[in-house]
């Protein structure tokens, strides 16, 4: 694991940034990037006298609260922003957790997380057009590669800015043999076309609810696919899935791999009601026949061939898709990003960034952990447990990321001993952990008799 930034660095991006213009200045890049990095709380609950006196008790500069008031400016946005560019350009690939893993380059999954910020920023970050125009909402897109933790994308957006169109900008990343695993609101037929022919990459994800299949009938003719009817078949002969080879979208036709799933009734009864409800909220009186049989299944779609994938592992491979909900669930609960107040625009974003520099920070020290004890011990860690050994040690993280020498030898010591002690991953009864799912997708760890439709559909 490398040190993140030399003083040198730092300065030269407060330099370069123009947040650093006097040498005499008391409050130069290092204080200011150890202050909202190290030292920051949640936004609703730290105020500028106490970073005034923070800065006073740790490092010796007297500033008052206008004047601290003053430094978060356009600047100091641009100088956190060149530093994370930094931090995650200079991630280390390293290692799969998984050696013997051939196929695929990378398995990346992705989401996005929203929350509420003051309704005086609603200019910049704007909720949908049929919503009321004076709410705010921030929405942060997330991918990494699950077997070696280096961060695709991170980056902060709108909610304005939907999913299924944020293909545009990240597909850039992604290179040939990735497994590329995604959740339904990326479901753009544009995006995994050119996830396949453009990057050729591995693709599985849900098929939209609104989006329809088509297969050749004995004359080569496209006929749309009538999921009523396949149900229908599927639920009088006992069939727990069922498989096509599609042509998915009336102008796109992609050709794909699709499985059809079939769940449990009461999982079909819940998404039932929130379709019901969605409706109602919306104004609509009716929901047609189609709209709800697509409630009672799951439709899967993916290029990867049956030979290398199986029906059961297509499930068992999408189902690690939930990592990244826990992923969001401690940056919430842990590190408190979406704790907010009415601040001006500057400091939000400086803020903002901030935690962004925080999440890479704990993220890196925590893959560096994980990945040494799986390689010693072939267990896991958990992120959860870990965030928050990582945030109530700031100042040892502060010492790996920005220090050389025995004080970075000893801190690192001091963390690790700390994980390996604590923050074991527990697995309850009859679960597995995501690299055991992994392992027996793949087929690279002992084969185990399991149902083709696990339990936790609900999940899907």
């Amino acid at each position: 694991m490398s040190v993140a930034f030399s003083q040198e660095d730092i300065q030269r991006l407060a330099a370069e940034s123009q947040f650093y213009k006097r040498a005499n200045s008391k409050l130069n890049g290092q204080i200011f990037l150890e202050l909202i990095v190290f030292h920051a709380q949640a936004l609703k609950q730290q105020t500028l006298v106490d970073l005034a006196l923070l800065a006073e008790d740790d490092y010796g500069v007297e500033i008052t609260k206008q004047a601290l008031h003053d430094r978060f400016n356009s600047c100091a946005v641009r100088f956190l922003t060149l530093a994370l560019q930094r931090l995650l350009q200079t991630q280390i690939k390293g290692e799969s957790l998984l050696k013997e893993i051939t196929g695929f380059n990378r398995i990346l999954i992705k989401d996005s997380t929203c929350f509420g910020v003051d309704k005086s920023l609603h200019e910049l970050y704007p909720v949908s057009g049929h919503e009321d125009d004076t709410k705010a909402t921030v929405r942060i897109q997330f991918e990494y590669d699950i077997l070696r933790g280096t961060i695709n994308d991170l980056s902060i957006h709108a909610f304005r800015d939907q999913d299924n169109q944020d293909w545009q900008t990240t597909n850039a990343y992604i290179q040939e043999g990735d497994l590329v695993i995604r959740d339904l609101g990326y479901m753009h037929l544009e995006s995994i076309k050119d996830l396949i022919e453009s990057c050729n990459a591995n693709v599985l994800c849900r098929l939209d609810t609104r989006t329809d299949a088509y297969i050749k009938n004995n004359k080569e003719e496209m006929v749309k696919l009538n999921f009523s009817e396949e149900h229908k078949k599927m639920r009088e002969l006992g069939l727990s899935t069922r498989e096509f080879n599609v042509f998915i979208g009336v102008k796109v036709q992609l050709p794909m791999r699709m499985v059809i799933f079939d769940l449990p009734d009461d999982v079909a009864s819940a998404r039932i009601r929130k379709v019901r409800k969605e409706r109602k909220r919306n104004g609509s009186k009716t929901i047609k026949e189609e709209t709800l049989v697509r409630a009672r299944i799951t439709i899967m779609i993916t290029n990867i061939a049956a030979v290398r994938l199986s029906q059961k592992e297509i499930y068992s491979l999408y189902s690690i898709r939930w990592q990244v909900e826990l992923i969001f669930k401690s940056w919430k609960s842990i590190l408190k990003i979406d704790k907010m107040k009415k601040v001006k625009r500057d400091r939000f974003e400086c803020f903002l960034i901030a935690k962004l520099l925080q999440i890479v920070m704990i993220w890196q020290f925590f893959w560096c952990m994980h990945k040494w004890w799986f390689s010693c011990r072939t267990k896991c860690l958990s992120l959860f447990k870990a965030s928050k050994l990582l945030m109530n040690n700031l100042s040892i993280v502060r010492n790996v990321h920005l220090c050389k020498g025995a004080q970075r030898l000893i801190a690192l010591r001091k963390l690790l001993n700390k994980a390996t002690r604590h923050c074991m991953l527990e697995i309850k009864k009859g679960d597995k952990n995501m690299i055991s799912i992994i392992e027996q997708a793949l087929n690279l760890g002992p084969a185990t008799e399991t149902k083709c439709i696990p339990n936790n559909f609900n999940r899907l």
